[in-house]
């Protein structure tokens, strides 16, 4: 499957792959041009390497390492936090 820019992230293509190869018409026919980001098994293009660095949305973390929220409200991508992705209850006291 192919790398897609996601905000800067990075994601990988959810269009179906052509019967001859596992990518989609349209990054089949971008593969080698300079939008190719490559494939999500495989290396990222220097190029485009340094312009998830450069461009990329900081993501939202927990605990060490978080984004404070003043950089987020500045960059204008302020997201919901405190929640885990599967919704866990981790860290709760049951009585």
């Amino acid at each position: 499957m192919a790398r897609t820019w996601a905000d800067g992230r990075g994601g990988q293509c959810t269009r179906a792959p052509t019967a001859s190869t596992d990518l989609c018409r349209m990054h089949v026919k971008q593969m080698g041009c300079a939008a190719w980001l490559g494939k999500v098994d495989g290396p990222i293009p220097d190029v485009k390497l340094e312009e998830f660095r450069r461009k990329g949305t900081p993501r939202v973390l927990s605990g060490a390492g978080a984004v404070p929220d003043e950089q987020l409200k500045a960059s204008g991508r302020a997201q919901a936090k405190g929640k885990s992705a599967a919704g866990s209850s981790a860290g709760r006291v049951k009585r």
